[in-house]
């Protein structure tokens, strides 16, 4: 996610977050990228989904099965770590989707470093039944 971050300092970029769940800890083991026909601006980010689809899917194949889509990661280069509402109904509608697999999605948002802050990361996720995601503690965040 910091590598993206630092590709792209003035416009969200993104990507899948993989992993499992045990009990009510996420475990996020790997992440995929925006790709390369991903679009990006100062407050949006639209990636390249089919490029994407093909990662995961090889990903699944590669952990044995094991790590799975968990929901979504994407950078705020000029704001919070807080969910807009585009980013809470997204994470509400991926939870919701069958297909998705993901019924309790989670978003993860990295707000980059600045001169005058602190990089910072926040995860929220949603259940299909569950109106407001909840933040989640953040229990260990590895380097790059």
């Amino acid at each position: 996610m910091r590598t993206e971050a630092r590709r792209h300092p003035h416009s969200e970029t993104g990507g899948l977050l993989l992993g499992y769940v045990t009990g009510d800890d996420v475990v996020i083991c790997s992440i995929i990228g925006p790709g390369p026909k991903a679009r990006s601006t100062k407050t949006t980010f639209v990636p390249d989904s089919d490029w994407q689809t093909a990662e995961l899917a090889s990903a699944y194949e590669a952990s044995s099965r094991q790590w799975t889509y968990l929901g979504d990661w994407h950078t705020h280069p000029s704001g919070t770590g807080r969910l807009s509402l585009r980013d809470a109904r997204t994470l509400r509608r991926i939870a919701r989707t069958p297909g998705a697999r993901a019924p309790r999605a989670i978003s993860a948002i990295l707000v980059p470093a600045t001169d005058h802050s602190e990089e910072r990361l926040a995860v929220w996720r949603a259940g299909a039944r569950r109106r407001t995601p909840e933040r989640l503690p953040v229990a260990t965040y590895m380097a790059d």
